[in-house]
Formats: C-alpha cells, sequence, structure tokens
C-alpha cells in the first residue's frame, strides 16, 4: 500500500510544523486564526488549508537600503556622510 500524506492533521503535528508550543496551536485553533475541524471532542486541522494559511502569512522582507561602500571618498579626500535618507551631509 503506497504512503499517503494525511488530509486532517494533529493539532500537535501542526504546533511542530509551526515552531509554536501546543496550547498556542490549540487556542488559535479554537479561536478560529487557524482552519480547523472538530471531529467529536478532538480538533484536526486540514493539511491544505494550512499550506494556504501560511502562505497567506508570509512576511516579506524588507528591502536593504544602499549603502556607500567604506572606500568611496568625496572631493577633501574623506569619507563621505550620508544622512539619514542616503544623502550627502553638509562637511563642517
Amino acid at each position: 500500500m503506497a504512503s499517503q500524506a494525511k488530509a486532517l492533521l494533529r493539532i500537535e503535528a501542526v504546533a511542530e510544523t509551526l515552531g509554536i508550543s501546543r496550547a498556542r496551536a490549540y487556542a488559535m485553533a479554537a479561536d478560529g486564526r487557524l482552519p480547523s475541524v472538530r471531529i467529536g471532542r478532538s480538533r484536526r486541522v486540514p493539511a491544505r488549508q494550512l499550506e494556504e494559511w501560511i502562505e497567506l502569512h508570509v512576511v516579506d522582507a524588507l528591502p536593504v537600503p544602499a549603502t556607500v561602500p567604506a572606500n568611496q571618498t568625496g572631493e577633501t579626500g574623506q569619507p563621505e556622510t550620508l544622512d539619514v535618507g542616503g544623502r550627502k551631509r553638509a562637511q563642517s
């Protein structure tokens, strides 16, 4: 018999997959933050919906601002000083 992925996952497996505690996973399923179904007194999470839930909750990293190489110098031969916006700051 070929091994098939389970359609419904136990909360313990979901907690391990998400890297959260079992108690937090149960709470998230109980209050609707995680998709789940009740089977008697048990609660299960549909595997397909968990994958979709994860995709919806991925946070993209913010772009890293460009920096001036350390060896770049201004007209004075001194390294340029930039303000927070990346503009040259007036030399004193």
